[in-house]
């Protein structure tokens, strides 16, 4: 893969066409009825699963380059963890609980009713307890998916004690 290297971090423009493809495929999905029996068959379903994949990719690859840095004694194992949980915070809570805040404020639709499953992050699990509806937030499944992942995966990153991949 052909990657550019700016201020220590690499960009992989391979990525942006399977970033292209998974949107593709959940906009395809969600706005565009299929009648024709042969385009029906193009899994246009699995958009958001490559995003995961490729959101899985991402994190486990700056995961373990700040494992590797930590083995190499450059920072210390608290630290690094600290510093990812902290990056990931701040990408997505800030605008998420503005959102879930104010809709609560207003009252929205059921925000009151299901408030704890939206701040915890998890609408997966409610819709897992055989309740499929959750109102406008059914869409937060995926997100719930990722902030789990976030919150378990450097965990067995940083505990494993060696990584044989140099990535």
């Amino acid at each position: 893969m052909s990657a550019n290297s700016t201020s220590g971090n690499t960009f992989l423009k391979q990525m942006d066409g399977l970033r292209c493809l998974a949107v593709m495929g959940v906009l395809i999905l969600h706005f565009v009825v299929i009648k024709n029996e042969y385009v029906k068959r193009v899994p246009c379903g699995y958009g958001v699963n490559l995003f995961f994949v490729i959101s899985g990719y991402f994190i486990t690859r700056i995961l373990i380059q700040n494992k590797n840095a930590v083995l190499q004694g450059a920072v210390s194992n608290k630290k690094a963890i600290l510093n990812f949980y902290f990056r990931r915070m701040l990408r997505i809570f800030p605008i998420y609980y503005i959102t879930i805040f104010y809709l609560y404020i207003i009252n929205f639709q059921n925000t009151r009713e299901v408030f704890g499953w939206l701040v915890s992050y998890s609408v997966n699990l409610y819709m897992c307890f055989d309740k499929p509806y959750i109102g406008s937030f059914n869409h937060l499944w995926s997100l719930g998916v990722e902030e789990q992942f976030y919150l378990l995966w450097p965990l067995l990153i940083f505990f494993v004690k060696k990584i044989i991949l140099n990535i």
